[in-house]
């Protein structure tokens, strides 16, 4: 695991309720590690302080619904009757998965690439 990687899966971590072992490179910070509402806003201030203020420049709320309390369970049930646009049904609901590996990637490179 990279030093970037390391640090990204110690504050994804420290300002949510997963553990060590769920934070594999491959867990999306919204959907695996439940990141989101203000834990999302303290993971994206979080990031900013250790690499940088170009970081809040990222298209987070495609990634994280910064709701709170964030849209969870509604959401999946009007996918699952194939109801039309959850996301309009319902604000800041995200499907999009931005992955721990992808978040070092990033800054690794020092620029935005899609996921």
């Amino acid at each position: 695991m990279s030093a970037v990687l390391d640090r990204v899966v110690d504050i994804a971590c420290s300002v949510g309720q997963a553990k060590r072992a769920d934070c594999l490179p491959g867990a999306a910070i919204h959907q695996d590690l439940d990141v989101n509402g203000d834990e999302g806003e303290r993971f994206v201030e979080a990031l900013c302080n250790e690499f940088g203020l170009w970081i809040v420049e990222w298209p987070w709320g495609r990634f994280i619904d910064f709701n709170e309390p964030p849209k969870t369970h509604l959401p999946r049930i009007w996918k699952f009757l194939r109801l039309p646009n959850p996301e309009i049904a319902f604000p800041g609901y995200v499907e999009e998965r931005l992955e721990l590996g992808h978040i070092a990637a990033v800054i690794e490179k020092g620029q935005w690439f899609e996921p």
